[in-house]
């Protein structure tokens, strides 16, 4: 008994190493937020994987005027999580460095079929794939594009934007901000029996505007007095709560927020929120 129980500790040891050794790889693979605090006025990227290695990532590109981010949630978290996210991330260097400054909606088609491609090519049927919002600032015309796979756009801002109110577009009131909501395209990247070309959208924006695009891990989590999931209402309250602030003060707000929230509940997923003003 005594030598099986080493042999046990000899694997978990070993098992141990190697995902962190995979989680080396994958905080190489992941860009510095360098690059997009240099491109805006302020930002913040809020990442806390579930496990040392996650299933989501962010993702940030600079091409001329504009600079280009995402945030991604692949399928599942940990290990399979992590394989995902190599696949996901090099479709989407691969499709940017092929295609250049095209639209969000063009980038995600291609990365879609790459991901495909990858995922085809074992002759398996395999159904893992991604949920992305993917943006594009142009610092030149100030305007931000947008295109997502399940996941939206949010838009803060205490100016009138009732004319931006159109079809996949929802306006609502939070807090002392005007919210506008880009919603996503209902199909992932991945396989999808009725997929069509993904929409691109396009807003003016002002200064003082707050953009956020995020995966579903903040709202998803259990915690509070009552072991509750958190829900999106509620996150939208606490970026508006949290938005007098700095970016980076709201980032150490929500931070905090989720921790507590959590309290001795375990973290249930991966979390990225990727947060821009403007």
């Amino acid at each position: 008994m005594e030598f099986q129980g080493l042999q046990l500790k000899e694997k978990n040891t070993e098992l141990n190493d190697s995902i962190n050794y995979a989680k080396r790889i994958q905080d190489v693979m992941l860009p510095s937020t360098a690059l997009l605090d240099a491109s805006v006025a302020e930002s913040f990227v809020y990442y806390e994987p579930k496990d040392i290695v996650a299933g989501d990532f962010y993702w940030i590109q600079k091409w001329q005027d504009s600079v280009y981010f995402a945030a991604a949630d692949c399928t599942g978290h940990g290990v399979p999580g992590a394989m995902m996210t190599v696949v996901c991330h090099n479709a989407m260097n691969r499709a940017f460095r092929e295609l250049g400054g095209v639209s969000p909606a063009t980038l995600l088609d291609q990365t879609r079929k790459y991901v495909l491609e990858q995922l085809h090519s074992s002759g398996d049927d395999v159904k893992d794939g991604m949920d992305i919002a993917l943006c594009e600032w142009n610092s030149l015309n100030n305007t931000m594009s947008f295109a997502g796979a399940h996941n939206p756009l949010w838009l803060f801002t205490k100016r009138d934007v009732s004319g931006e109110l159109k079809e996949g577009v929802r306006i609502d009131t939070v807090g002392d901000f005007t919210l506008l909501e880009i919603k996503a395209d209902k199909q992932p990247i991945g396989h999808f029996d009725d997929f069509v070309p993904f929409k691109n959208h396009s807003i003016k924006l002002e200064e003082g505007d707050l953009i956020y695009i995020f995966s579903d891990g903040f709202a998803d989590q259990f915690g509070g007095k009552r072991g509750k999931k958190l829900k999106t209402k509620l996150f939208k309250e606490l970026l508006a709560m949290s938005a007098k602030g700095d970016m980076k003060e709201q980032e150490e707000f929500i931070s905090e927020y989720f921790i507590n929230w959590r309290g001795d509940i375990e973290q249930i997923d991966d979390v990225v929120v990727i947060g821009v003003k403007v």
